[in-house]
């Protein structure tokens, strides 16, 4: 299922609103299509395979940031809780597959990242998931640094886990932590 989340033109007004868009073929779509192969394909090669998946909501939600007409953001997620890494402690987590700023050298400092990660925070809750996870290339600085931002912690590190020569980085945010770090600040934005 892919959804649009409208904001309006104040990027800290954490009010959301959710519209199911077309599946299939969309202009939604096309905004997913250019977003990973400007931002994602570099990293990562060919994303057709995951663009498939995002267009038929096989195993994945997908979600696009706009601010008054226009795509800030994107945010994929697995619909079912994983366990694939809990032998690290990582269990009944939500799974983010993507979660990217449209368009960063313009769209970057705007608050639009913490949006995405409060909606993603918003959904495992949902979810009664215990942790969220990603992973990132080592070679994403500024990912890495913005997730690590966000309380993020890094539990794993694998070379040539996706791409030969290249560290993948395993991100974990607990939300017991969090939830108790909101109880001590009193502010469940992050």
């Amino acid at each position: 299922m892919t959804l649009a989340i409208k904001i309006d033109q104040n990027p800290s007004n954490s009010t959301f609103f959710f519209e199911k868009l077309k599946e299939g073929p969309s202009i939604e779509f096309e905004i997913v299509k250019k977003a990973f192969e400007s931002q994602i394909a570099p990293l990562y090669g060919s994303q057709e395979q995951a663009l498939s998946k995002i267009q038929t909501a096989k195993d994945r939600n997908s979600e696009i940031l706009f601010d008054g007409a226009k795509a800030v953001g994107l945010l994929v997620y697995k619909n079912e809780l994983q366990d694939e890494f809990k032998k690290l402690g990582v269990e009944d987590s939500l799974e983010i597959k993507t979660l990217i700023v449209i368009d960063p050298k313009i769209n970057s400092n705007k608050g639009y990242g913490s949006l995405l990660i409060n909606r993603i925070i918003e959904v495992a809750k949902e979810k009664l998931a215990k942790n969220i996870h990603v992973t990132v290339s080592a070679n994403a600085q500024t990912s890495l640094e913005f997730f690590k931002k966000k309380k993020f912690e890094i539990i794993e590190k694998w070379e040539d886990k996706y791409i030969k020569g290249c560290t993948e980085c395993l991100l974990k945010l607990s939300l017991e932590k969090f939830n108790n770090s909101v109880e001590n600040n009193g502010s469940p934005k992050i």
